[in-house]
């Protein structure tokens, strides 16, 4: 070849415990995954999900409603803890809970226990006791794919490294998506991120730069998860923000998050208003200093932050 491009995506984060092989236990990567999973789901089942992530919580407002009894185990304090803040995890832990979702937090699993002809039975609890099952869900991430990579001797560290434009270390070498681990402009750090925005923006770079046209990957990530009839659309990211904004309130119909940073506008989480979304991915992309005031005024049209009239 004279250029290559490596798009290997990533696999699920698997359990090494006890019992992980049994029949019953599912985990979430494609289709196929989810058709298996979906045949599982009727009323009257009992689904333990293990992790209360995005996919975790999907899939527990979506088999609710088909009247399957669902319990989360999330190890972490709060649910979506790496992601957002703690408006937007209560929020879901109230919307869950109110759905008959049994959600525990602070609890971590050790294994798994069999039933009837090699089917899982239950989930072992770190504290002691078992969470009774007939089918289980495991959704803890997801792990870049580097092996083709680190074959090829090419430098790895939670993803196959690129520059900005989605170089590796040999120059005729490019990869782009789940596998890498980049240096974003945007954020002034090396990261890893896990999204189909980040996909098509990787690709995008990509075919520049293999057109010699180099521009730099610098777009600010954005995310989105549907559960029941909320919509959570989310853009940057919130780690090491020193100031939350609420806009609404989690009691109203829409209401939103922004994050600030030294005054700027680092990431938004947006629950069902979507005009907080696509303000915040300007202000986000833009790194623009706002008054927090005016963003938790609700006289005050967000739009008019982006036009120019109300930042100071």
């Amino acid at each position: 070849y004279d250029r290559l491009v490596l798009a290997t995506g990533s696999h699920v984060r698997r359990l090494n415990a006890p019992g992980a092989d049994l029949k019953g236990i599912h985990y979430l990567h494609d289709i196929a995954d989810s058709d298996a999973l979906r045949e599982e789901l009727l009323p009257g089942k009992r689904l333990v999900i293990v992790g209360g992530g995005y996919i975790g919580l999907e899939v527990a407002a979506s088999a609710t409603k088909k009247g399957v009894n669902v319990t989360v185990l999330e190890a972490a304090e709060r649910l979506m803890q790496r992601v957002t803040g703690p408006e937007i995890s209560e929020f879901f832990y109230t919307k869950h809970s109110s759905a008959g979702v049994d959600l525990r937090l602070n609890t971590a699993v050790t294994g798994f226990e069999a039933g009837d002809q090699g089917h899982v039975a239950g989930v072992t609890l770190a504290s002691g006791g078992t969470v009774p099952a007939d089918i289980v869900l495991v959704s803890v991430g997801v792990v870049p794919e580097t092996a083709l990579a680190e074959a090829a001797g090419l430098p790895c560290d939670d993803g196959i490294i690129v520059d900005e434009f989605t170089r590796t270390e040999d120059p005729a070498i490019l990869a782009i998506g789940d596998c890498t681990r980049h240096r974003n402009l945007f954020f002034e750090k090396m990261q890893r991120l896990e999204s189909v925005a980040n996909a098509v923006d990787q690709a995008r770079t990509a075919a520049a730069t293999l057109m010699g046209e180099e521009k730099p990957y610098n777009s600010a990530p954005w995310f989105w998860s549907n559960q029941y009839d909320v919509r959570l659309q989310m853009v940057g990211l919130s780690q090491h923000h020193d100031q939350r904004v609420l806009r609404g309130s989690p009691e109203d119909k829409g209401f939103a998050v922004f994050y600030l940073r030294d005054g700027c506008v680092i990431a938004v989480d947006a629950v069902n208003l979507p005009i907080a979304f696509m303000v915040g991915k300007t202000l986000v992309q833009q790194r623009r200093q706002v008054n927090p005031e005016m963003l938790k005024d609700p006289d005050i049209e967000l739009k008019s932050l982006v036009s120019g009239q109300s930042i100071n």
